[in-house]
This record gives C-alpha cells, sequence and structure tokens, in this order.
C-alpha cells in the first residue's frame, strides 16, 4: 500500500510538469509564441514596458552591458523603428489578423509569423528564437526593422 502511494504521488507530480507547473509555479507564458504575441502587441501600442519584457534574460544583460541603465532609451529608440515597420507594413493590423507556428524543442525552438494567412517574408521578420526561462518563454534576439 505505502508503495502504491508513493508511485501514485510521483506520477501526480509528473503530470503536473507536464501541464505547464514547475515545483508548484505555473508558467507564466505556457506557449512557447506567447512572447511573440505580445511583442507584437507593445509594437501596436507602443507599449515600451511590454516590449522590453519579452526579451530574454541575455539580451538583458547585454543591454546593460552595452550602456548601463540604457534600458528606457533602448526600448524607446527600437520601439519607434519596429512601430514604423509595422504601420507601412501591416497598416490596420488587429491582434487575431497574427498567427504562429511554433518548431523546436522543451526549451528552446523557433516561432514563425503569419498576417492574414500568409506566412510574413523572412527578408521582413524571420522566424524568432524563442527560450524557456525561468518557467515563461522569452524571444532569444532582437529582430532587426
Amino acid at each position: 500500500m505505502r508503495t502504491c502511494t508513493v508511485i501514485l504521488l510521483l506520477t501526480l507530480s509528473g503530470c503536473s510538469l507536464f501541464h505547464g507547473e514547475r515545483l508548484g509555479k505555473p508558467l507564466k507564458n505556457r506557449k512557447p509564441e506567447q512572447p511573440v504575441a505580445q511583442w507584437i502587441q507593445a509594437v501596436r501600442t507602443s507599449d515600451s514596458k511590454g516590449f522590453y519584457k519579452v526579451w530574454s534574460d541575455e539580451i538583458h544583460r547585454n543591454i546593460e552591458a552595452f550602456k548601463p541603465g540604457s534600458r528606457k532609451e533602448f526600448c524607446k529608440q527600437f520601439l519607434a523603428l519596429h512601430a514604423e515597420l509595422w504601420v507601412d507594413e501591416f497598416p490596420g493590423a488587429k491582434n487575431e489578423d497574427f498567427t504562429y507556428s511554433y518548431a523546436g524543442y522543451d526549451t528552446k525552438g523557433e516561432v514563425t509569423i503569419s498576417y492574414k494567412g500568409k506566412e510574413v517574408d523572412s527578408k521582413l521578420i524571420s522566424p524568432l528564437p524563442v527560450v524557456l526561462e525561468n518557467g515563461s518563454w522569452k524571444i532569444a534576439i532582437i529582430p532587426g526593422p
């Protein structure tokens, strides 16, 4: 009976890990494409905090190493560049106009963006690498405008 209870507990905890929970904490971004969708939303609404939150820890470290305390300046500049691109390429776009496909592994992969059912030209936006960090999916590189 004791062995059966231990096996049951191990099985249940394994199911919990499989369904997106680690050590009792639910994943913040359960889907690998979530940070890309959040990035697009931030660009569309000029949300610099949302724009910054989707980047991986490595990008945050690189920004600080390049110029300490430059996060706000960085976000404003890149947000302005990306906003111009989105206005030109996707005028009047809504969240539901974009779809995402993920290819990869449990902790890293790439997200491809489609607009109104057509894959976005990779010269415009190449598939974005994403990584799982601390229970949340993050974009691993800053896409150029």
